[in-house]
């Protein structure tokens, strides 16, 4: 008989969540000391602070491959926590409920559209195809924004149905860093704009900062999922190396 080894799912959430957050700390130290002077300049010539997201994974090497090799790993996991989650939905559905069902597909249909943009913007950069770069990242934007408006919903309104402790709790961590998201997004854009109208030193890197929160509350969002499948254990046996797998008991009673 195959020697079982057990997994906690939550822990490759874990992982998850931490590749893109360490990749992209990595990325912005390594550009602040080794390629200062390009990932802080602007068309205004005005002294900066901190490198923008964009020129601390892209302008220089290794930042480049350690970004794109972080995101790469970490996409597997992404994937696999998607197809979970529309379990997870289909525990708590209502029954006879077309609408409800409609919506988890669009839901899930959304996660997987951010972490393809994501990916696709990843490793086409914006010096190799500018366009495609370009409508990759809008995708990403568009789509996480409306998966994590989707989500809250879907939790807040399932919840009503298979409320418990640790669900409700789940919500409520979802809906304040989606909250907390669009009002970094908004501080992000008001700098941008304020950066390009008058060129002030230092609003930049003001720009730069919030772009970096409005990331992070994205990555925390996506590691709520650790409460959502704590319980979830995967069992690998050794010789078939196969997902085989408890029943992931999700909503609790």
């Amino acid at each position: 008989m195959a020697k079982i080894i057990q997994v906690r799912f939550a822990q490759l959430i874990l992982l998850a969540v931490s590749l893109p957050f360490f990749s992209l700390t990595i990325c912005i130290v390594a550009a602040m000391i080794l390629h200062w002077e390009e990932t802080t300049g602007t068309h205004c010539k005005v002294h900066n602070y901190l490198p923008s997201i964009s020129s601390a994974v892209g302008v220089g090497t290794p930042e480049r491959y350690i970004w794109r090799i972080g995101i790469g790993l970490h996409s597997f996991l992404r994937f696999t926590i998607a197809y979970l989650y529309y379990q997870f939905y289909q525990e708590g559905l209502p029954k006879d409920s077309s609408y409800m069902s409609t919506l988890v597909k669009v839901t899930i249909a959304t996660h997987v559209i951010e972490n393809s943009c994501l990916l696709l913007m990843t490793f086409i950069s914006s010096t190799e195809n500018y366009e495609l770069h370009k409508f990759s990242f809008i995708g990403f934007f568009a789509f996480a924004m409306i998966y994590m408006l989707l989500t809250c919903f879907l939790f807040i309104k399932l919840g009503r149905i298979r409320y418990s402790q640790k669900n409700a709790y789940s919500c409520r961590l979802k809906v304040i860093l989606f909250v907390m998201k669009i009002v970094f997004f908004f501080f992000c854009m008001y700098f941008f704009w304020r950066h390009n109208k008058y060129c002030e030193t230092g609003i930049y890197s003001l720009f730069a900062f919030f772009e970096y929160c409005v990331v992070l509350m994205n990555i925390m969002f996506h590691g709520t999922a650790i409460y959502d499948f704590k319980d979830t254990i995967i069992e690998i046996p050794v010789q078939s190396i196969a997902y085989s797998g408890t029943k992931v008991q999700l909503w609790d009673a």
